[in-house]
């Protein structure tokens, strides 16, 4: 079993003393990983209306002030040595497929091989009509498509993609990341598609299913973090993760 923490990378902790200080003591104490949180814009949370809260109002002071994921990882990746940087989750639609795959392969590079890419197709319309350019009705086939782009991009010597949203032919790719053939890949959410995305790939062997990276597993075993050995196959309380191991 894994035991890790959340960085705040928003809010009145997210200065970059601090979470550096935060990550470092993790780091000393023992903790095998960190996680951070993917949102570039937030709509108005003076307006109630976040759905994962009872009262409506999100959970943390000051969301709207937060830095972006990728860049704090690697920010984060140059303050420590040996915790391991997952990312919970990283909105596949957010970036570009072949920028977001070469930013996650910089990152796996320049850390020495500690990025784990953990991915949602994301749920917030405010927010995707403020950054993304591909529609949100279509955030899930965004997706699958996104993540076939970086499996060629990552592992293939011919690189091609002729799709929907991604489209490039002719180009070379490099440094490819340490971990190989890529870095291990955790689908979050619970919904049909989550699932069926986190099901074995042609790309990837499937690892242990378990609750997402800030939940608990809803087996006896009770066991936490996102590698919870011994409850694969079981349904987690909130959401549902498949590493996708090497």
């Amino acid at each position: 079993m894994q035991i890790g923490f959340n960085l705040p990378i928003s809010g009145p902790l997210s200065s970059p003393d601090i979470v550096t200080r935060i990550a470092q003591e993790g780091e000393a104490l023992g903790y095998d990983y960190l996680t951070l949180t993917d949102h570039i814009v937030l709509p108005n949370l003076r307006v109630p209306g976040y759905p994962h809260s009872e009262s409506g109002e999100f959970f943390s002071e000051r969301p709207e002030r937060r830095h972006e994921q990728l860049t704090t990882a690697a920010y984060i990746a140059a303050k420590t040595s040996r915790i391991r940087l997952v990312l919970a989750v990283m909105v596949v639609p957010h970036r570009p497929a072949v920028l977001a795959a070469k930013m996650l392969a910089t990152i796996d590079v320049l850390s020495g091989g500690r990025l784990v890419v953990g991915i949602g197709a994301g749920r917030l319309q405010r927010e995707f009509d403020a950054v993304v350019t591909t529609p949100f009705a279509a955030r899930g086939a965004v997706t699958d498509e996104y993540l076939k782009a970086f499996r060629v991009l990552w592992t293939e010597e011919a690189l091609h993609a002729d799709g929907s949203w991604v489209n490039f032919d002719g180009i070379v790719f490099a440094p490819n990341p340490v971990q190989q053939p890529h870095p291990p890949i955790w689908v979050g959410g619970e919904s049909g598609p989550a699932l069926r995305r986190a099901a074995p790939r042609d790309w990837a062997t499937p690892g242990t299913r378990s609750a997402a990276t800030t939940n608990t597993c809803s087996t006896p075993c009770r066991a936490t973090g996102p590698a919870s050995i011994g409850c694969a196959g079981s349904r987690p309380r909130r959401a549902a993760t498949r590493q996708a191991s090497r």
